[in-house]
C-alpha cells in the first residue's frame, strides 16, 4: 500500500518553509534538540514522520537533521493539518513559546526598492506627472491596451498594497508595535509592498524562536 502523504511532500514543506518559528518548536521539543537554533526547515514528510533539517545559533551555521515520528502515523492525508497543528500547541506550550512578541524594530529589506520602484513606475505611467508627462504618454502610447492596461494594474496594485497595509497594521497593534512603528511599518508596506511585509513576518518569527525556553 502506497504512503498516503509522501506524494505531497513536496508541496508540505513548500508550505512549511513559511513557519520556521513552527519548525523549530518540532525539532527543539519532538526532536529534543538541545542547542539553541537559528532556523528549521522540513526537508520532507509521510505517514510514519517528517525529516527536519535545522541551523544552530552559534555563529558558526552548525547544521543538523532529525526525524520527528508520528505517533501513532497518519493514516490518511487529511491528517496532516490537524496533526501538526496540535503538535504546533503542544510544542509551543511546553517550550513557553511567546504567541505575540512585541515588536521594537524597524527593517527595509533591500528587496523592497524592487517593490518601490514597481509602485512608482505605475504612479507616473498612471497620473503622468510633470516633468514626466511626456514620457509616461509615450510608453502608454506604445504598451498593448494602452491606458485600460496601464489603469488595470494601478487598480489592481494598489489594492493589493491596501491589504498588505492592513494586515501590517493588524500585526503591529497584536505586537505592541506602537503608534510611531506601527504607522511606520504600515506606510512603508503599501508603498514597497510584499518584500516589507515577508521582512516584517521574519522580525516577528525571530521573535518568538528566541523566545524558547531551554528545555
Amino acid at each position: 500500500m502506497s504512503d498516503p502523504v509522501a506524494p505531497r511532500s513536496g508541496f508540505l514543506c513548500q508550505y512549511m518553509s513559511s513557519h520556521p518559528d513552527t519548525l523549530v518548536a518540532y525539532v527543539v521539543y519532538f526532536g529534543k534538540v538541545k542547542e539553541p537554533l537559528q532556523s528549521a526547515r522540513m526537508e520532507s514528510i509521510d505517514s510514519g514522520g517528517m525529516n527536519l533539517s535545522y541551523v544552530c545559533k552559534d555563529g558558526k551555521g552548525t547544521t543538523g537533521k532529525v526525524r520527528v515520528k508520528f505517533d501513532p502515523p497518519l493514516i490518511s492525508y487529511d491528517e496532516v493539518r490537524p496533526r501538526l497543528t496540535a503538535m504546533k500547541y503542544d510544542a509551543e506550550e511546553q517550550l513557553g513559546m511567546i504567541k505575540a512578541p512585541p515588536l521594537t524594530t524597524f527593517s527595509f529589506p533591500p528587496s523592497g526598492l524592487l517593490g518601490f520602484a514597481l509602485v512608482l513606475i505605475v504612479n507616473i505611467l498612471f497620473f503622468k506627472p510633470a516633468p514626466y508627462t511626456g514620457f509616461a504618454n509615450t510608453i502608454v502610447a506604445n504598451m498593448p491596451g494602452g491606458t485600460t492596461v496601464v489603469a488595470a494594474i494601478w487598480g489592481i496594485l494598489t489594492v493589493l498594497h491596501a491589504l498588505e497595509a492592513l494586515w501590517a497594521g493588524f500585526l503591529c497593534r497584536r505586537h505592541r508595535a506602537g503608534a510611531v512603528l506601527g504607522a511606520t511599518w504600515t506606510l512603508t508596506i503599501f508603498l514597497a509592498g510584499y518584500p516589507v511585509l515577508v521582512e516584517l513576518r521574519q522580525i516577528i518569527q525571530r521573535a518568538r524562536i528566541a523566545s524558547i525556553k531551554s528545555h
